[in-house]
């Protein structure tokens, strides 16, 4: 349940900038990685914060593992069963999905598609 909208704290604006500047998805170890001078577990808590707030998006893939992305506009992901690879796949939706949704009387609080496949690099290297 989000806490509505609180005040960044510099630390969150850090991992702000961090995600916004690599323009990726990034473990939070990764994330770490990038602020030396910080602990796991109060980095952990900016995450956990952001995501409550809407500003970035947590995306659990397949084994447990956790990435992070700067929420810009409305999009989609794709992840290649074969190597692993993480896409962010930019395209026109007639509606957004919060309103087809809506259309059925319900409130969205976030949204998250993922489609699952082999990417075309791995189908290029198959294909020689």
């Amino acid at each position: 349940m989000s806490r509505g909208k609180e005040k960044l704290t510099p630390l969150m604006h850090r991992v702000l900038q961090t995600l916004s500047e690599n323009q990726v998805h990034l473990t939070a170890d990764e994330i770490l990685n990038h602020l030396d001078d910080v602990g796991r577990a109060t980095v952990y808590r900016a995450l956990d914060r952001l995501c409550e707030q809407g500003i970035i998006n947590r995306l659990s893939l397949e084994g447990g593992t956790s990435v992070y992305e700067y929420v810009r506009e409305p999009h989609m992901h794709f992840i290649c069963r074969q190597c692993g690879n993480l896409y962010d796949i930019h395209a026109e939706f007639s509606l957004p999905l919060e309103q087809i949704v809506a259309k059925c009387g319900h409130s969205v609080m976030k949204t998250d598609v993922t489609a699952y496949g082999i990417c075309k690099n791995c189908l290029m290297a198959e294909s020689n």
